[in-house]
Protein backbone atom coordinates (compact mmCIF):
# COMPACT_ATOMS: atom_id res chain seq x y z
CA UNK A 1 0.00 0.00 0.00
CA UNK A 2 2.74 2.46 0.80
CA UNK A 3 4.44 2.06 -2.25
CA UNK A 4 0.99 2.14 -4.36
CA UNK A 5 0.62 5.71 -2.51
CA UNK A 6 4.38 6.76 -2.90
CA UNK A 7 3.53 5.75 -7.02
CA UNK A 8 0.22 7.82 -7.05
CA UNK A 9 1.65 10.63 -5.71
CA UNK A 10 4.97 10.31 -7.57
CA UNK A 11 3.46 10.00 -10.70
CA UNK A 12 1.57 13.28 -10.04
CA UNK A 13 4.25 15.26 -9.47
CA UNK A 14 6.12 14.57 -12.08
CA UNK A 15 3.06 15.07 -14.76
CA UNK A 16 3.29 18.48 -12.98
CA UNK A 17 7.00 18.78 -13.95
CA UNK A 18 6.38 17.16 -17.62
CA UNK A 19 3.86 20.10 -17.77
CA UNK A 20 5.48 23.31 -16.94
CA UNK A 21 7.99 22.93 -14.17
CA UNK A 22 11.81 22.64 -15.06
CA UNK A 23 13.53 20.01 -12.83
CA UNK A 24 16.63 21.88 -12.40
CA UNK A 25 14.50 25.12 -10.96
CA UNK A 26 12.42 23.02 -8.68
CA UNK A 27 14.79 20.84 -6.13
CA UNK A 28 11.82 19.00 -4.61
CA UNK A 29 10.42 18.29 -7.69
CA UNK A 30 13.43 17.05 -8.87
CA UNK A 31 13.56 14.59 -6.11
CA UNK A 32 9.99 12.96 -6.77
CA UNK A 33 10.98 12.71 -10.42
CA UNK A 34 14.26 10.67 -9.57
CA UNK A 35 12.09 8.32 -7.02
CA UNK A 36 9.39 8.21 -9.44
CA UNK A 37 12.11 6.84 -12.35
CA UNK A 38 13.60 4.41 -9.53
CA UNK A 39 10.55 3.20 -8.87
CA UNK A 40 9.55 2.61 -12.84
CA UNK A 41 13.03 0.96 -13.24
CA UNK A 42 12.54 -1.51 -10.49
CA UNK A 43 9.15 -2.51 -11.40
CA UNK A 44 10.32 -2.95 -14.52
CA UNK A 45 13.16 -5.69 -12.98
CA UNK A 46 10.35 -7.56 -11.12
CA UNK A 47 8.03 -7.57 -14.40
CA UNK A 48 11.13 -9.10 -16.66
CA UNK A 49 12.07 -11.30 -14.23
CA UNK A 50 7.87 -12.46 -13.80
CA UNK A 51 7.94 -12.90 -17.71
CA UNK A 52 5.14 -10.55 -18.00
CA UNK A 53 5.84 -8.74 -21.35
CA UNK A 54 2.70 -6.78 -21.01
CA UNK A 55 3.24 -4.94 -18.26
CA UNK A 56 7.09 -4.39 -18.59
CA UNK A 57 6.34 -2.86 -22.00
CA UNK A 58 3.93 0.07 -20.27
CA UNK A 59 6.57 0.54 -18.14
CA UNK A 60 9.19 0.98 -20.46
CA UNK A 61 6.86 3.34 -22.29
CA UNK A 62 6.42 5.30 -19.29
CA UNK A 63 10.04 4.98 -18.78
CA UNK A 64 10.43 6.47 -21.94
CA UNK A 65 8.40 9.33 -21.51
CA UNK A 66 10.27 10.29 -17.67
CA UNK A 67 13.54 10.36 -19.95
CA UNK A 68 12.03 12.05 -22.45
CA UNK A 69 10.54 15.30 -20.30
CA UNK A 70 14.49 14.84 -18.61
CA UNK A 71 15.54 15.78 -21.83
CA UNK A 72 17.24 12.45 -22.30
CA UNK A 73 16.18 11.88 -25.78
CA UNK A 74 18.80 8.81 -26.37
CA UNK A 75 17.68 6.88 -23.72
CA UNK A 76 13.96 7.36 -24.03
CA UNK A 77 14.39 5.94 -27.50
CA UNK A 78 16.34 3.01 -25.76
CA UNK A 79 13.45 2.19 -23.54
CA UNK A 80 10.76 2.51 -26.34
CA UNK A 81 12.81 0.20 -28.92
CA UNK A 82 13.62 -2.30 -25.68
CA UNK A 83 9.63 -1.84 -25.58
CA UNK A 84 9.00 -2.14 -29.53
CA UNK A 85 11.12 -5.27 -29.00
CA UNK A 86 8.56 -7.13 -26.79
CA UNK A 87 5.89 -7.35 -29.50
CA UNK A 88 2.60 -7.64 -28.44
CA UNK A 89 0.37 -4.58 -29.12
CA UNK A 90 2.77 -2.03 -30.14
CA UNK A 91 0.87 0.50 -31.07
CA UNK A 92 1.38 3.05 -28.04
CA UNK A 93 5.05 2.42 -28.31
CA UNK A 94 4.69 3.12 -31.97
CA UNK A 95 2.76 6.38 -31.31
CA UNK A 96 5.64 7.27 -28.99
CA UNK A 97 8.81 6.20 -30.94
CA UNK A 98 7.36 8.74 -33.56
CA UNK A 99 6.70 11.33 -31.44
CA UNK A 100 9.98 11.07 -30.20
CA UNK A 101 11.98 10.95 -33.31
CA UNK A 102 10.16 13.77 -34.56
CA UNK A 103 11.17 15.86 -31.97
CA UNK A 104 14.97 14.22 -32.86
CA UNK A 105 14.77 14.99 -36.07
CA UNK A 106 15.88 11.40 -36.87
CA UNK A 107 14.08 10.78 -40.35
CA UNK A 108 15.45 7.83 -41.39
CA UNK A 109 14.39 6.42 -37.56
CA UNK A 110 10.88 8.00 -37.98
CA UNK A 111 10.98 6.68 -41.24
CA UNK A 112 11.63 3.04 -39.88
CA UNK A 113 8.79 3.33 -37.17
CA UNK A 114 6.00 4.83 -39.45
CA UNK A 115 6.65 1.74 -41.81
CA UNK A 116 6.12 -0.71 -39.12
CA UNK A 117 3.30 1.05 -37.90
CA UNK A 118 1.32 0.79 -41.54
CA UNK A 119 2.34 -3.19 -41.84
CA UNK A 120 0.78 -3.48 -38.47
CA UNK A 121 -2.10 -1.47 -39.81
CA UNK A 122 -2.37 -3.36 -42.89
CA UNK A 123 -2.48 -6.15 -40.95
CA UNK A 124 -5.52 -5.27 -39.01
CA UNK A 125 -7.61 -4.03 -42.27
CA UNK A 126 -9.15 -1.31 -40.04
CA UNK A 127 -9.77 1.71 -42.70
CA UNK A 128 -8.96 4.05 -40.36
CA UNK A 129 -5.31 3.14 -38.99
CA UNK A 130 -4.63 2.34 -42.77
CA UNK A 131 -5.65 5.71 -43.08
CA UNK A 132 -3.73 7.76 -40.50
CA UNK A 133 -0.64 5.60 -40.91
CA UNK A 134 -0.09 5.93 -44.96
CA UNK A 135 -0.36 9.73 -44.69
CA UNK A 136 1.86 9.91 -41.48
CA UNK A 137 4.34 8.11 -43.18
CA UNK A 138 3.81 9.60 -46.94
CA UNK A 139 4.25 13.01 -45.01
CA UNK A 140 7.71 12.10 -44.01
CA UNK A 141 8.57 10.36 -47.74
CA UNK A 142 7.28 13.46 -49.43
CA UNK A 143 9.50 15.96 -47.07
CA UNK A 144 12.36 13.40 -47.90
CA UNK A 145 12.30 13.81 -51.65
CA UNK A 146 10.88 10.30 -51.80
CA UNK A 147 7.04 11.63 -54.41
CA UNK A 148 6.39 8.36 -56.33
CA UNK A 149 6.16 6.54 -52.60
CA UNK A 150 4.24 9.03 -50.91
CA UNK A 151 1.87 9.92 -54.02
CA UNK A 152 1.23 6.09 -53.80
CA UNK A 153 0.47 6.25 -49.67
CA UNK A 154 -1.92 9.21 -50.15
CA UNK A 155 -3.86 7.30 -52.87
CA UNK A 156 -3.96 4.44 -51.15
CA UNK A 157 -5.38 6.27 -47.84
CA UNK A 158 -8.16 7.67 -50.17
CA UNK A 159 -8.97 4.41 -51.55
CA UNK A 160 -9.75 3.69 -47.53
CA UNK A 161 -11.56 6.77 -47.15
CA UNK A 162 -9.33 9.62 -46.52
CA UNK A 163 -10.87 12.46 -47.70
CA UNK A 164 -9.02 14.50 -50.04
CA UNK A 165 -9.20 18.16 -48.32
CA UNK A 166 -6.81 16.46 -45.79
CA UNK A 167 -4.47 15.40 -48.24
CA UNK A 168 -4.18 19.64 -49.43
CA UNK A 169 -1.72 20.81 -46.67
CA UNK A 170 0.29 17.21 -47.08
CA UNK A 171 0.92 17.94 -51.03
CA UNK A 172 1.08 21.56 -51.20
CA UNK A 173 5.05 21.92 -49.95
CA UNK A 174 5.72 19.62 -52.86
CA UNK A 175 4.15 21.66 -55.27
CA UNK A 176 7.38 23.36 -56.94
CA UNK A 177 8.68 19.29 -57.43
CA UNK A 178 5.84 17.96 -58.83
CA UNK A 179 6.38 17.82 -62.04
CA UNK A 180 9.50 14.93 -61.31
CA UNK A 181 6.80 12.73 -60.58
CA UNK A 182 3.88 11.21 -62.47
CA UNK A 183 2.55 9.14 -59.49
CA UNK A 184 2.23 12.73 -57.47
CA UNK A 185 1.37 14.88 -61.04
CA UNK A 186 -1.88 12.17 -61.16
CA UNK A 187 -2.74 12.57 -57.52
CA UNK A 188 -2.34 16.03 -57.91
CA UNK A 189 -5.16 15.93 -60.77
CA UNK A 190 -7.35 13.56 -58.95
CA UNK A 191 -6.98 15.36 -55.41
CA UNK A 192 -7.47 19.07 -57.46
CA UNK A 193 -10.92 17.99 -58.76
CA UNK A 194 -12.31 18.12 -54.88
CA UNK A 195 -13.74 21.36 -53.91
CA UNK A 196 -11.26 23.16 -51.67
CA UNK A 197 -8.30 21.55 -53.80
CA UNK A 198 -8.16 23.91 -56.85
CA UNK A 199 -4.61 25.17 -56.32
CA UNK A 200 -3.57 21.08 -56.13
CA UNK A 201 -5.36 21.39 -59.78
CA UNK A 202 -4.09 24.49 -60.81
CA UNK A 203 -0.39 23.16 -60.00
CA UNK A 204 -1.36 20.05 -61.96
CA UNK A 205 -2.70 21.59 -65.40
CA UNK A 206 0.52 23.86 -65.27
CA UNK A 207 2.48 20.72 -65.67
CA UNK A 208 0.37 19.17 -68.35
CA UNK A 209 0.65 23.04 -70.37
CA UNK A 210 4.31 22.92 -69.50
CA UNK A 211 4.92 19.11 -71.24
CA UNK A 212 2.71 20.23 -74.19
CA UNK A 213 -0.02 17.75 -73.29
CA UNK A 214 -2.67 20.14 -72.11
CA UNK A 215 -5.84 20.80 -74.65
CA UNK A 216 -7.12 24.23 -74.59
CA UNK A 217 -10.00 23.38 -72.41
CA UNK A 218 -7.05 22.40 -69.60
CA UNK A 219 -5.25 25.64 -70.28
CA UNK A 220 -8.45 27.86 -70.24
CA UNK A 221 -9.42 26.30 -66.83
CA UNK A 222 -5.66 26.95 -65.66
CA UNK A 223 -6.11 30.47 -66.59
CA UNK A 224 -9.62 30.45 -64.60
CA UNK A 225 -8.13 29.02 -61.44
CA UNK A 226 -5.25 31.00 -61.72
CA UNK A 227 -6.75 34.37 -61.97
CA UNK A 228 -7.60 35.86 -65.42
CA UNK A 229 -5.70 39.01 -64.40
CA UNK A 230 -2.67 37.44 -62.40
CA UNK A 231 0.81 37.20 -63.71
CA UNK A 232 0.27 33.82 -63.18
CA UNK A 233 -2.16 33.23 -66.14
CA UNK A 234 -0.11 35.11 -68.40
CA UNK A 235 2.71 32.77 -67.62
CA UNK A 236 0.79 29.43 -68.35
CA UNK A 237 -0.36 31.50 -71.56
CA UNK A 238 3.57 31.72 -72.79
CA UNK A 239 4.32 28.60 -71.75
CA UNK A 240 1.41 26.48 -73.66
CA UNK A 241 2.33 28.66 -76.92
CA UNK A 242 5.97 27.66 -76.52
CA UNK A 243 5.09 24.16 -76.91
CA UNK A 244 7.03 22.87 -79.92
CA UNK A 245 4.13 20.24 -81.10
CA UNK A 246 1.22 23.02 -81.03
CA UNK A 247 -0.76 23.59 -84.31
CA UNK A 248 -1.53 26.76 -86.11
CA UNK A 249 -5.04 26.22 -84.72
CA UNK A 250 -3.94 26.29 -80.99
CA UNK A 251 -1.13 28.25 -81.39
CA UNK A 252 -3.94 31.47 -82.71
CA UNK A 253 -5.88 30.41 -79.87
CA UNK A 254 -3.49 31.07 -77.58
CA UNK A 255 -2.05 34.34 -78.80
CA UNK A 256 -5.80 35.41 -79.81
CA UNK A 257 -6.53 34.63 -75.68
CA UNK A 258 -3.14 36.46 -74.73
CA UNK A 259 -4.38 39.51 -77.04
CA UNK A 260 -7.42 39.65 -74.88
CA UNK A 261 -5.61 39.62 -71.59
CA UNK A 262 -3.92 42.43 -72.46
CA UNK A 263 -6.78 44.08 -73.75
CA UNK A 264 -8.41 43.30 -70.19
CA UNK A 265 -5.26 45.67 -68.73
CA UNK A 266 -5.76 48.37 -71.21
CA UNK A 267 -2.17 47.63 -73.51
CA UNK A 268 -4.39 47.88 -76.87
CA UNK A 269 -1.52 48.05 -78.91
CA UNK A 270 0.17 45.28 -77.86
CA UNK A 271 -3.42 43.32 -77.79
CA UNK A 272 -3.86 44.15 -81.50
CA UNK A 273 0.43 42.95 -82.49
CA UNK A 274 -0.93 39.61 -80.83
CA UNK A 275 -4.43 39.48 -82.83
CA UNK A 276 -2.83 39.79 -86.13
CA UNK A 277 -0.03 37.55 -85.40
CA UNK A 278 -3.30 35.27 -84.64
CA UNK A 279 -5.42 35.79 -87.82
CA UNK A 280 -2.18 34.49 -89.63
CA UNK A 281 -2.47 31.09 -88.03
CA UNK A 282 -5.91 31.02 -87.56
CA UNK A 283 -8.53 29.41 -89.67
CA UNK A 284 -10.63 31.40 -92.47
CA UNK A 285 -13.92 32.19 -89.73
CA UNK A 286 -11.52 33.04 -87.04
CA UNK A 287 -9.20 35.23 -88.89
CA UNK A 288 -12.11 37.35 -89.90
CA UNK A 289 -13.24 38.34 -86.69
CA UNK A 290 -9.60 39.22 -85.69
CA UNK A 291 -9.10 41.38 -88.62
CA UNK A 292 -12.36 43.30 -87.51
CA UNK A 293 -11.26 43.77 -83.93
CA UNK A 294 -7.97 45.01 -85.36
CA UNK A 295 -9.64 46.98 -87.79
CA UNK A 296 -12.04 48.43 -84.79
CA UNK A 297 -8.95 48.80 -82.29
CA UNK A 298 -6.90 50.96 -84.89
CA UNK A 299 -9.43 52.88 -85.57
CA UNK A 300 -10.42 53.85 -82.03
CA UNK A 301 -8.55 54.15 -80.03
CA UNK A 302 -5.36 53.50 -81.65
CA UNK A 303 -6.30 56.21 -84.38
CA UNK A 304 -4.07 54.13 -86.78
CA UNK A 305 -6.40 54.60 -90.00
CA UNK A 306 -3.57 52.96 -91.69
CA UNK A 307 -3.84 50.07 -90.13
CA UNK A 308 -6.97 49.51 -89.90
CA UNK A 309 -6.81 49.77 -93.44
CA UNK A 310 -4.93 47.37 -93.64
CA UNK A 311 -6.53 44.89 -91.92
CA UNK A 312 -9.80 45.23 -93.90
CA UNK A 313 -8.40 45.49 -97.21
CA UNK A 314 -7.34 41.53 -95.87
CA UNK A 315 -10.64 40.95 -95.60
CA UNK A 316 -11.92 42.56 -99.18
CA UNK A 317 -8.97 39.96 -100.80
CA UNK A 318 -10.65 37.26 -98.86
CA UNK A 319 -14.19 38.35 -100.44
CA UNK A 320 -15.44 41.19 -101.64
CA UNK A 321 -18.55 40.88 -100.63
CA UNK A 322 -17.88 40.99 -97.28
CA UNK A 323 -19.66 43.95 -96.14
CA UNK A 324 -18.54 44.49 -92.78
CA UNK A 325 -15.06 44.67 -94.38
CA UNK A 326 -15.95 47.24 -97.53
CA UNK A 327 -18.28 49.12 -95.81
CA UNK A 328 -15.81 51.00 -93.30
CA UNK A 329 -12.84 50.50 -96.21
CA UNK A 330 -14.70 53.19 -98.21
CA UNK A 331 -15.00 55.41 -95.38
CA UNK A 332 -11.66 55.03 -94.51
CA UNK A 333 -10.56 56.06 -97.88
CA UNK A 334 -12.33 58.72 -97.62
CA UNK A 335 -11.28 60.44 -94.79
CA UNK A 336 -7.70 59.73 -96.02
CA UNK A 337 -8.24 61.56 -99.47
CA UNK A 338 -7.61 58.34 -101.01
CA UNK A 339 -9.34 59.00 -104.20
CA UNK A 340 -7.91 56.42 -106.54
CA UNK A 341 -8.50 53.57 -103.96
CA UNK A 342 -11.85 54.70 -103.16
CA UNK A 343 -12.72 54.29 -106.82
CA UNK A 344 -11.46 51.21 -107.28
CA UNK A 345 -13.28 49.68 -104.70
CA UNK A 346 -16.34 51.21 -105.51
CA UNK A 347 -16.40 49.74 -108.46
CA UNK A 348 -15.14 45.91 -107.27
CA UNK A 349 -17.52 46.23 -104.73
CA UNK A 350 -20.39 46.51 -108.01
CA UNK A 351 -19.29 44.09 -109.72
CA UNK A 352 -20.25 41.92 -107.13
CA UNK A 353 -22.98 43.56 -105.26
CA UNK A 354 -24.85 44.40 -109.16
CA UNK A 355 -25.79 42.35 -112.61
CA UNK A 356 -23.27 44.18 -114.59
CA UNK A 357 -25.63 44.44 -117.39
CA UNK A 358 -27.32 46.54 -114.87
CA UNK A 359 -24.85 48.87 -114.55
CA UNK A 360 -24.78 49.02 -118.61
Amino acid sequence: LLESALETASRSLFQALRFGAALAEDGALAAWGERYRALLERLAREREAAGDSGALRSLLVEMARVRRAEGDLAAAAADLERALGLGGDTGPVLDELDALYATSGDAEARERVLRRRLEAARASSEGARIRAAAQRLAEVLLAGGHLDEGASLLGEALAVGAEPAALVPLLTPVLPAAAGSEALVELLERVGAEPGAEPLRLEALAIRIGRGVADRDEVDEALTLAGRSTERADALLRRYLDGDDLDDEGRAWGLATLGERHLEKGEVAGAVELFQRAAALATADTARGLHLRVAALATDPLQDLGLAARAYEALVERDTADREAWEPLLELYRRAGEHRKLADLIGRVLEVWYDPKELS
